[in-house]
């Protein structure tokens, strides 16, 4: 376990402790009456601030740290969000209703919103249920900025009603609903709201179905009737191809692999593309993607072959910009090609590719047979 995984170990068991002490605190009516001067702030819940504070700073410090020193684990991904969830959601519950906690704290501590603590709980399951479906299909969802907002104004709103409003308490004690704590929580549940949607709206795509096991059922009976076989190869899908076609049952009985040519003198030593074409025209190109398919049709001995050539990011290549891809398809019957410009992240990029081969593929076995 490195660092920054430590570090949000840490912030776990500060939670922990810090409901704790607010659970165990809160019945004891000699601290729950002992107030810092004429400032409003309760004993205990200043000593939660206290707890949340460095909770909270611990929360940017092990992500800073993991990207600083190249530290992030899938340990680490799995437990920063469930350390952040835990803080922020167990406060924001805790805070709804002070005085079903401690009875002494009912007519002088502020409470957090029920309304904004249903909006916020509930953005949270919406946008991990999101990521839940994009990971199952290998989409990255990035952090906005909206999202970092609004875990900044969740701190922020929590702390102040922690501090039961301090120090905007000397001037804003009879202003009812807009005091600035009870402003900054509705501002909060604003922003969280916004980026939820944000988040929604930015990955729908996330829930259409896939379509390349669709694609898959309508090429596969057709190929085993007429005992006919594909190849693929890759250069900037990496084998995501072929990872795609061997995930659906029966794949042996007409696929028979991929040659990965991911490096550009790969292409010249496994398919003998002439150096001088791939100068001329560079790997990402018409020429060369039509050469993959060709050669590759005769090395694996298959009467389809697919092949994927392109500049999936995160910078321009060979002067050619990020998207820029070109897939072909070789047969009996000659070779079509596809020039694409793909949007969105490496690994989307590559994943539209893969789908867009299929498609292809699809409408050379239907031409042909």
């Amino acid at each position: 376990m490195n660092t920054p995984t430590k570090i949000t170990v840490t912030r776990i068991i500060a939670i922990i402790l810090m409901i704790i002490t607010l659970f165990v605190l809160s019945f004891f009516k000699d601290l729950n009456i002992l107030m810092f001067g004429n400032s409003g702030i309760n004993l205990v819940y200043f000593i939660v601030f206290i707890i949340f504070v460095i909770a909270s700073f611990t929360d940017f410090l092990d992500g800073y740290l993991a990207r600083k020193n190249n530290q992030v684990t899938d340990l680490g991904k799995f437990l920063d969000p469930v350390a952040d969830k835990l803080l922020i959601n167990s406060m924001v519950i805790f805070l709804v209703a002070p005085a079903f906690f401690s009875p002494y704290l009912k007519d002088n501590q502020l409470a957090f919103s029920g309304w904004c603590a249903i909006i916020l709980i509930a953005r949270d399951i919406v946008v991990d249920a999101l990521r839940f479906i994009a990971a199952r299909k290998k989409v990255v969802i990035a952090a906005n900025i909206f999202g970092k907002m609004k875990t900044v104004l969740e701190m922020v709103a929590i702390s102040l009603v922690l501090l039961n409003g301090w120090p905007f308490i000397y001037f804003d004690a009879d202003w009812g609903f807009f005091r600035i704590a009870n402003i900054i929580v509705y501002l909060a549940t604003f922003v969280s709201l916004l980026s939820g949607i944000i988040y929604v709206v930015q990955n729908r795509n996330v829930f259409k179905e896939d379509q390349s096991k669709e694609i898959n059922d309508e090429i596969k009976p057709i190929l085993m009737d007429r005992k006919q076989t594909i190849g693929s190869i890759e250069s900037f899908t990496g084998g995501q191809f072929a990872e795609t076609i061997t995930s659906f049952a029966g794949a042996s009985n007409y696929y028979k692999g991929t040659i990965v040519t991911y490096a550009t003198e790969l292409k010249a030593l496994l398919l003998d593309i002439d150096n001088d074409i791939i100068n001329k025209h560079g790997v990402v190109s018409k020429e060369v993607a039509e050469l993959m398919a060709i050669r590759g049709r005769e090395k694996l001995k298959v009467n389809y072959c697919v092949s994927f050539t392109g500049n999936a990011g995160p910078s321009a290549m060979e002067g050619k910009p990020v998207g820029e891809v070109y897939i072909s398809v070789a047969s009996a019957q000659g070779v079509k090609t596809l020039s694409l410009n793909l949007e969105g992240k490496r690994e989307e990029i590559q994943r539209k590719g893969v789908l867009e081969g299929l498609k292809l593929l699809k409408e050379e076995i239907l031409k042909n047979n």
